[in-house]
């Protein structure tokens, strides 16, 4: 019988450690978005994209209820095909869909750290190089922030990426293709990240056929969407998003030209007008290591021209999805910085002692530089007191159902944006985000004014809630947990669906008269 060595025995162990860190990965994230969509915690991101979806399945195209508008597209901010795959779990059930929506970026961006592994062993003929090529991604503060965040397409990018790449190693055009018609599929400015793929080809392999093909695939997928589709949808009106770019060019093909005849003026002009602080600050976090290698050049600027061309806020405010192309790409372009050096290196030896230090050095800094800025979910993003795991959140979930069951099957509600995150499938349910975004056909208000939102400033607080009731006339019905039902003053007495007993002149619940309040429909 054949022993085992002691060095196939080490790589066994190196195996599964990868395997069993990517499970870890993908269990915490996965269970820390299913507990934030039960206990309300979920955002503007979540609320737009989730109701999209939910829409499709009950056929209205990615039909929006989030802007007062009904009938509002999604895909008017953006063209994302991939969210098809979503709307059959809608159609079967709204929670079902919404659980596949919320946990689908923690299993894409576990099963991109294994493909990540399997990246390394080709790359760096080591499974230990390997392991600590995987952690170094997985520990990625842009990443974990973004699937520690709602649901956004961007996140499912470094999956289909690091696809890609794979398909390129192992020599195989069906991962190659799926990794970048499903990068594409993304969203329409995930391109840019994909572009590292047919300039990696053309370098590295010098096969210059595939790659011309895949480009032409790519420009000519972009150019499709840009000057037909959003015109489209948009009635002739221009992409959405391109007034980021406005400080450079009037146009996207002025942009373009620009771009090509006079780049030396925009580089000057990001340089000293931008105060690109926060990307120096993003390419620190890799050591500046894709900046010494013609493949780290290739794999990682495209993907950080648009948050060089665009502005700063990308990258800082609303970094948590907008950082991770780039992250993807920049660390694609790392390792393969190192695998340059490896090469370059002559004695093997010399490698296999140098190589995993430098990796476990740069996963260590990873680590660390996210812990410290508190982006680390063990640090105290985790430990704020809108996330925490609190018993009275199970209150709180049944509070709401209460409130609900108060108002008319036939009215039409407007709620807070962490409470409209999950009940967005409830029957003529839209989304309040300000004052003066409520339409006249909303009767009600169902409102959180102590939900915390991270973005964007729409904050439920007191002060709204007073100038609702002082001001605008909506009168306070019932309050439960924190959650406040306001009622529309001027639209007559509905007919009460639970009895109750004035108390210290507030409307509240008797819940002792033993009246059964059904549910509406479709609210789970």
């Amino acid at each position: 019988m054949k022993r085992r060595s002691f060095g196939s025995i080490e790589e066994t162990w190196f195996t599964w450690a990868a395997k069993i860190s990517a499970a870890l990965f993908i269990a915490y994230f996965a269970g820390f978005g299913i507990w934030r969509f039960l206990s309300f915690q979920l955002e503007l991101d979540w609320c737009k994209i989730a109701n999209a979806v939910y829409q499709t399945s009950r056929g209205s195209f990615f039909g929006n209820h989030v802007n007062g508008l009904v009938g509002y597209s999604f895909f008017q901010e953006h063209i994302s095909p991939l969210l098809f795959l979503y709307v059959p779990f809608f159609r079967l059930s709204p929670f079902l869909g919404n659980i596949v929506l919320i946990t689908s970026q923690a299993i894409a961006n576990g099963l991109a750290g294994w493909l990540l592994f399997l990246l390394g062993q080709r790359w760096f003929k080591s499974k230990l190089c390997a392991l600590f090529c995987e952690l170094f991604f997985l520990c990625n503060s842009r990443i974990q922030m973004a699937t520690l965040h709602d649901y956004h397409m961007l996140t499912l990018l470094p999956f289909f990426l690091f696809l890609a790449f794979l398909g390129v190693e192992k020599k195989s055009r069906l991962y190659l293709w799926l990794g970048v018609l499903g990068g594409l599929a993304v969203r329409e400015d995930a391109f840019l990240a994909l572009l590292g793929v047919p300039l990696y080809i053309a370098w590295a392999k010098r096969e210059w056929r595939p790659a011309i093909l895949m480009l032409a695939v790519i420009l000519a997928y972009e150019m499709l969407l840009f000057r037909f589709l959003f015109p489209m949808m948009r009635d002739g009106k221009p992409y959405l998003f391109f007034r980021h770019y406005h400080w450079l060019a009037d146009s996207p093909g002025a942009l373009i030209r620009r771009l090509l005849i006079e780049p030396h003026k925009v580089c000057y002009q990001v340089v000293t007008e931008r105060h690109n602080a926060p990307l120096l600050l993003f390419l620190g976090q890799f050591f500046f290591l894709p900046l010494l290698s013609i493949p780290g050049w290739l794999t990682g600027l495209p993907a950080m021209s648009e948050s060089l061309l665009s502005n700063v806020h990308q990258l800082t405010c609303y970094g948590y999805h907008y950082a991770v192309p780039p992250a993807a790409a920049l660390t694609v372009a790392t390792l393969l910085t190192l695998r340059v050096w490896s090469v370059r290196i002559r004695r093997r030896l010399s490698f296999k002692l140098f190589g995993p230090s430098l990796l476990i050095l740069l996963t260590l800094y990873n680590f660390g530089f996210s812990f410290f800025r508190g982006a680390q979910p063990l640090s105290k993003f985790s430990r704020s007191p809108d996330v925490r795991l609190e018993k009275s959140v199970f209150y709180k979930i049944r509070a709401v159902r209460r409130l609900m069951r108060q108002i008319p099957p036939h009215a039409v509600c407007s709620l807070s944006v962490n409470l409209f995150g999950r009940y967005h499938a409830a029957p003529n349910v839209r989304l309040f985000r300000r004052i003066r975004g409520i339409t006249d056909d909303v009767q009600y208000l169902l409102l959180d004014p102590n939900c915390r939102i991270r973005r964007y400033g729409f904050k439920v607080n007191s002060s709204i809630l007073n100038s609702l009731v002082s001001k605008h006339g909506w009168q306070e019905v019932d309050r439960d947990c924190g959650v406040v039902l306001l009622r529309r003053g001027n639209i007559g007495n509905f007919p009460s669906r639970t009895s109750k007993s004035r108390r210290g002149g507030r409307i509240s619940d008797s819940r002792r008269s033993g009246r059964a309040c059904p549910a509406p429909a479709n609210i789970f």
